[in-house]
């Protein structure tokens, strides 16, 4: 069952995080109150949830996408954003994602339009970490691909990210297909991308969290992504300050 009962962002969680209980709950209160009374833990890290205001909560981290970091400043649909960019009054802390992608100009921008709205939250920088392995687990050099024609396959919210990243590594990519966001590949999306990949002499490459949603024996690269935070120490401090003066 897996990734189909659990959902698959929350059994990669699982899977990655082996010592750290991870429940699912359409009421998300019911899931903190579950979490403490048979795991016995002391702190609930509540995911995409800065939008759930029936819970009450000490800490709200907020992290922005360098690339596109207000969307086209409208709400869903016509928008990316769930609400409106003012709302980020209510944050305690901000992580810009994605730094190294642009310059200090465009990063001082960013940062005038949050402190526009909140000027009394510290703001983190990070960037993405990329890590290349096969499906059987054995991990590989990222520029072991570069000029191998690819296939990539993915479910997700921003393939563009995706793409831009393979891009960055140098492969040939012959096609990327795109799926809905969350998709569960069927058994004849599998046979396709498998006979593609033998007929032009290709690999097939994912994101992790695509990986879940595969059978476990499909042949494939995985790129996983590690979200590295440049003022390690200060976030550290920052959240212990925030927890313990509870």
């Amino acid at each position: 069952w897996g990734a189909k009962l659990a959902g698959d962002e929350p059994y990669l969680i699982a899977k990655t995080l082996t010592e750290v209980p991870v429940i699912t709950d359409r009421n998300r209160y019911r899931a903190g109150l579950f979490a403490v009374e048979n795991f016995g833990i002391n702190a609930v890290i509540l995911d995409d949830g800065f939008q759930h205001l029936n819970l009450t909560r000490d800490i709200d981290i907020v992290c922005i996408n360098a690339l596109n970091p207000f969307g086209n400043s409208m709400l869903l649909p016509a928008g990316y954003l769930r609400e409106p960019v003012k709302n980020i009054i209510r944050a305690s802390a901000f992580i810009i994602t994605r730094c190294d992608k642009i310059t200090g100009e465009e990063l001082e921008k960013i940062e005038s339009v949050i402190k526009k709205y909140n000027n009394f939250s510290p703001i983190f920088h990070a960037q993405f970490v990329r890590k290349i392995f096969h499906r059987n687990g054995r991990g590989i050099q990222a520029d072991m691909l570069k000029g191998q024609n690819v296939i990539a396959i993915s479910g997700i919210a921003v393939p563009e990210d995706f793409e831009l990243t393979l891009k960055e590594l140098g492969v040939n990519l012959l096609v990327h297909k795109k799926y809905p966001d969350h998709y569960f590949f069927k058994d004849t999306d599998v046979k396709k991308n498998y006979d593609d990949a033998a007929e032009f002499q290709a690999v097939i490459i994912t994101t992790a969290k695509d990986a879940v949603r595969l059978p476990e024996g499909f042949p494939c690269y995985i790129l996983d992504v590690k979200l590295e935070i440049a003022e390690k120490k200060e976030i550290q401090k920052f959240l212990q300050k925030k927890l313990y003066e509870k």
